[in-house]
């Protein structure tokens, strides 16, 4: 099957649950329409759900600690979070570490996450 970049849309009108991999791309507060969508009963019957989320502050990925989890339970979720502006001291940085949730400095490079995707499930797909 392919992956398919498609998006955004006010409402999901597409069977997400129809493709074996999913990348869904959110900025700050954008988290929220991904949260959503993440809820999707159909998502069960996917294979892998790749969840990249940019922040300018590391302590907005505290409010969605416990949601990540609840769908890490739930669905084949790898979540990396892009911390785009350095915010906080080393041991506040420290105190935010999570093992499920990969933080990464700085902005993410697409066209390297597309190809990890892309190797990772040997997908053709469209940009």
């Amino acid at each position: 099957r392919n992956l398919l970049l498609d998006g955004p849309y006010s409402s999901s009108r597409i069977n997400l649950g129809s493709y074996d991999t999913l990348l869904l791309i959110a900025g700050g507060i954008g988290i929220t329409p991904i949260l959503s969508v993440l809820q999707d009963s159909s998502l069960n019957r996917i294979g892998s759900v790749h969840l990249m989320w940019c922040i300018r502050n590391a302590k907005l990925r505290q409010y969605c600690i416990d949601i990540f989890k609840t769908y890490r339970e739930k669905l084949p979720l790898k979540i990396s979070i892009h911390l785009t502006s350095k915010t906080g001291t080393d041991e506040e940085m420290q105190d935010l570490s999570n093992p499920d949730q990969e933080l990464i400095p700085g902005r993410p490079d697409r066209d390297k996450t597309f190809a990890e995707v892309h190797k990772e499930h040997k997908h053709s797909f469209h940009r």
